[in-house]
């Protein structure tokens, strides 16, 4: 389906620095949005600057789930007119690239890996085509850009900049963002039957400390509670900051207390959807999940990681556990597309080494 397609493939063209030894790495600060814009700007024209061409097609932006909106046709029509500022450069029409996508039901990001690109590359040949994504988060908007070489469809370059959230955007455009963007929703796809797969790679572990003033910050004040699985004991996460709630649910996971680890962990993305340890909570309560043999739930909390932390240390273990997924699954045609599309996007990380060798066995089962 459209809409699976998407989630699944934004995640191989998020165009963020490899995560393989960065595990610590946290997420960079949001720009001003008018700064921000006009940074992003500058990065997209550098890396048309490292291109062999000068002959340029700037699809328009979308969200997430491929539709465009006004904002998004605003960053578009920013990047063209720096562009076109720039000396040197032949911007080109869009449009039947443009069609195409919308013919064929495809992201931006969709298009360049589709058979129906394939079909009309030659006529773009010597072009750069730059697409992108833009994703509303709750105080933070993510621009995302991926520059493709027109006649291959290989990446070439990209760029990418977190902006202050909704509320500058508005003061900015003097419009309302459509109230579905304000926080997009992570699609669930169907539960199918299951099917035995090679277990996964051991995952690396991290610790990721937050600042100092954060550190000292404590929780919303909730009732909630966890049960001690190896005592049966009650413990209150009433009080609790970002740092200890992460800390004690990775302890859990560890010792195979699961359950109470994704409560953990929940609670902490659900109090601090905004802190630099969300992406990594819900990539752990996915571990937790696939641990029990909940394939689906599992994936769904993978997926979470892409679509909603695309600049995220977990975007490439999490597109290795969303392939393990899909094959416990028995999704196997999605399985083989998550670990190539891993191998492309990060392709020095252990997860991509781990990818490769899963393909082999994979492409050598399907032959037979």
């Amino acid at each position: 389906m459209r809409w699976t397609s998407t989630l699944v493939f934004l995640a191989l063209l998020i165009l963020s620095p490899p995560a393989q030894a960065q595990e610590e790495t946290q997420e960079p600060e949001a720009s001003d949005f008018v700064i921000g814009l006009s940074a992003f700007n500058m990065q997209v024209i550098s890396a048309l600057e490292q291109q062999p061409t000068r002959r340029v097609i700037v699809l328009p932006f979308t969200d997430m789930q491929g539709m465009r909106n006004r904002v998004t046709l605003y960053i578009t029509e920013q990047l063209i007119t720096a562009i076109a500022a720039t000396h040197g450069y032949q911007l080109l029409d869009s449009g039947h690239l443009a069609e195409l996508a919308e013919k064929e039901g495809l992201s931006p990001f969709d298009l360049a890996i589709s058979p129906a690109y394939k079909q009309v590359a030659s006529q773009v040949a010597n072009t750069s085509v730059v697409v992108g994504v833009v994703t509303f988060l709750q105080t933070r908007a993510g621009v995302m850009a991926r520059i493709i070489r027109g006649e291959s469809g290989q990446i070439s370059g990209g760029a990418q900049v977190y902006l202050k959230a909704a509320g500058e955007i508005r003061a900015l455009l003097g419009r309302d963002i459509p109230p579905e963007l304000e926080e997009q929703q992570v699609e669930t796809p169907e539960a199918v039957t299951t099917a035995d797969s090679q277990e996964p790679m051991e995952e690396k572990t991290e610790t990721r400390e937050l600042p100092a003033d954060a550190e000292a910050e404590t929780a919303v004040e909730t009732r909630a509670t966890v049960t001690r699985e190896d005592t049966g004991q009650p413990v209150s996460l009433e009080g609790r900051n970002e740092q200890s709630l992460y800390n004690e649910g990775r302890e859990r996971y560890e010792s195979g207390q699961y359950d109470s680890a994704i409560m953990l962990f929940d609670h902490l993305v659900e109090s601090y959807p905004d802190s630099p340890l969300a992406d990594n909570s819900i990539y752990w309560s996915g571990e937790c999940h696939y641990s029990k043999k909940r394939w689906q739930e599992a994936l769904n909390y993978f997926n979470r990681v892409l679509t909603a932390y695309p600049f995220g240390n977990k975007v490439p273990a999490s597109m290795l556990k969303t392939s393990y997924a899909h094959e416990k699954l028995g999704q196997a045609a999605q399985a083989v597309a998550a670990l190539e599309q891993l191998i492309q996007r990060f392709p020095d990380s252990e997860e991509a080494d781990a990818a490769r060798r899963r393909l082999q066995i994979l492409r050598a089962t399907q032959q037979r």
